[in-house]
């Protein structure tokens, strides 16, 4: 088995280079690869924070640009992939975030937008999501101004989709997801003193007239949530967390439009939350909604079993406890859900080995099948090069199917 290995010191000796791993769900992006390119955000003690890019050699792992010159720190870059060109936000020491797009060279590392950001010191970006090819992004600032914006990556290309003014409240977009070419995002206010944030789920089509709030769940406010919507897709439904006085913090799903967007299950039953409280010695800040192989996995607690990990096709009857790995209310507390072709893997503590890496594989189970094959007339006689005839047939499980290879030998007589 390979082993890892150290690609290069960037910062020297004991000091580090990257970030402390953040468990939050809701983190952005610090590693990214780009066409056999990886980009990340390392600090060589020199530069500060800032974009770096490597090729799995310590000779080509360098910094990309130093775009904020001196030893700051502590930014976040929000890395996205859009037709093989990194797009990603920093500050340059000037104002704040800008959105900068970089081709891998540092000459093709420059600033995006027809932004005049020098006179937008309060501007700052975030949720940049690639949606068909083109870049859409959160633009927002403390005066309580929030927008949403596409770029093609050109000045002319980058145009405001809309323009959304909240009644002067503390307000931003969050949780941008493309699901099939439409782009579902939650728009958060802050109502009150102690700052819970109340989110509503809203889509776009990428016009203002196609920008439309999808469903107000819990009016006249909104549905709260302890973080973020953290919406996934599986095909045109997309899936996410909502919480009202009457059903809880449960697992909703929408197809875009008001009717489709509904509860998937009261998991736990009435007013009591089936999503897992924040508990920072289990890194679980929100649970991972994740699609593996078209079902939805993520942790809840049925208030019976505990933290479990869950499995759900969309429908209320297959909603459903995958296992009980901890018998009782304990709970086994899946985070960082992960798929990796067809396995889920998760990081669980079954009261046992500690917090450890786990894995359910969901592919089917492939079984060697027999395979026998005959002549079809047995007494054929083979003359010259005339093809011959086979039958092939299989016992055993037929519903997958079986490539066989053969060859064959021998001479004729």
């Amino acid at each position: 088995m390979a082993k890892p290995y150290l690609v290069k010191d960037i910062n020297p000796g004991s000091s580090d280079s990257t970030s402390t791993p953040n468990y939050d769900s809701n983190s952005s992006q610090q590693l990214i690869n780009i066409n056999g390119t990886l980009y990340f955000a390392a600090n060589d003690g020199i530069h500060g924070d800032e974009v770096w890019k490597s090729d799995g050699t310590k000779a080509g792992t360098v910094l990309l640009k130093d775009i904020y010159p001196g030893n700051h720190f502590g930014f976040d870059y929000h890395f996205t992939n859009v037709n093989g060109i990194l797009y990603f936000t920093a500050e340059d020491g000037t104002v704040n975030n800008k959105l900068w797009q970089s081709d891998g060279t540092e000459a093709g590392t420059v600033l995006v937008g027809n932004f005049d950001y020098n006179a937008l010191s309060e501007y700052d970006f975030g949720s940049l999501t690639n949606v068909n090819g083109n870049l859409y992004f959160a633009a927002y600032n403390v005066s309580r101004m929030v927008q949403l914006w596409e770029s093609d990556g050109t000045q002319q290309g980058t145009v405001l989709v809309k323009d959304f003014r909240l009644d002067n409240r503390y307000s931003g977009i969050d949780s941008l997801i493309n699901a099939n070419g439409t782009i579902y995002f939650s728009i958060y206010t802050i109502e009150n003193e102690e700052g819970d944030f109340i989110y509503k789920l809203w889509k776009s089509d990428g016009t203002e007239a196609g920008t439309v709030i999808v469903k107000d769940i819990n009016p006249p406010l909104g549905f709260a949530s302890n973080n973020s919507v953290l919406p996934t897709n599986i095909g045109n439904i997309i899936y996410f967390n909502a919480y009202d006085d009457t059903l809880g913090y449960e697992l909703w799903k929408s197809d875009g439009t008001e009717e489709g967007t509904v509860l998937v299950k009261d998991i736990n039953a009435g007013s009591r939350a089936s999503v897992p409280s924040f508990n920072s010695d289990l890194y679980i800040s929100q649970p991972e909604l994740t699609n593996v192989n078209g079902i939805l996995y993520f942790t809840a607690d049925d208030g019976i079993h505990g933290g479990e990990l869950w499995a759900s096709d969309g429908t209320t009857e297959n909603t459903v406890l995958v296992k009980d790995n901890i018998p009782g209310a304990d709970g086994f507390y899946p985070s960082e859900l992960t798929n990796v072709d067809g396995i889920l893997y998760f990081s669980a503590d079954d009261n046992i080995h500690g917090r450890e890496l786990w894995a359910l594989n969901t592919n089917p189970t492939v079984i060697n099948n027999t395979v026998s094959i005959k002549a079809t007339d047995a007494n054929a006689v083979e003359v010259g090069n005339s093809p011959a005839n086979f039958r092939i047939s299989r016992i055993g499980d037929t519903s997958i199917a079986l490539a066989v290879n053969y060859s064959l030998g021998g001479t004729a007589t």
